[in-house]
């Protein structure tokens, strides 16, 4: 809770339920790196019909002309920076959720 302005943010709400999050790795070149490795590999990630945003746009993008490990500027890549990168970045969760049902 920003008690300055009076504003609860999304992350005080899950907080709340037992929810907590780490910060994603943020460094796009080191994650990127990562997520292609995983999938040249073989039955290493499955891409489902679900996120047909990413399955669209991914093999769209271009390699940057200046550095392989990253993708030229201006292009279209919200779904691999939000299904990929963050998603394949991010830490494992040291505890599992435990849902409590008085705060409801």
């Amino acid at each position: 809770l920003d008690k300055r302005i009076g504003v609860k943010y999304t992350s005080d709400w899950f907080t709340e339920v037992g929810l907590k999050f780490q910060p994603a790795e943020n460094d796009h070149l080191t994650t990127n790196t990562y997520a292609k490795t995983l999938l040249a590999q073989p039955d290493m990630i499955a891409v489902q019909p679900q996120c047909a945003a990413l399955r669209r746009t991914a093999p769209a993008l271009l390699t940057s002309s200046k550095d392989p490990d990253d993708f030229e500027d201006g292009q279209e890549d919200h779904a691999w920076d939000s299904g990929m990168r963050y998603l394949l970045s991010g830490k494992r969760p040291r505890a599992r959720l435990q849902y409590n049902p008085q705060i409801h």
